[in-house]
């Protein structure tokens, strides 16, 4: 019998209009196959706010 795969870890290169599409899309499913591993952004407010939605991703 195959094992579940562990989920696809996704690091997030801006916190601009696309990344915040890709994180929304990834934190509205339900342990699904991705997971969010990190994001940078060069602006601190912007890495203050994915964390605040996010505590487990890295910023």
């Amino acid at each position: 019998m195959r094992q579940p795969s562990p989920p696809l870890a996704l690091g997030i290169i801006g916190a601009g209009i696309m990344g915040e599409r890709m994180l929304n899309a990834v934190l509205g499913q339900d342990e699904g196959p991705v997971r969010i591993a990190a994001l940078w952004d060069p602006d601190p407010a912007a890495r203050a706010r994915i964390a605040a939605r996010s505590p487990t991703c890295r910023s």
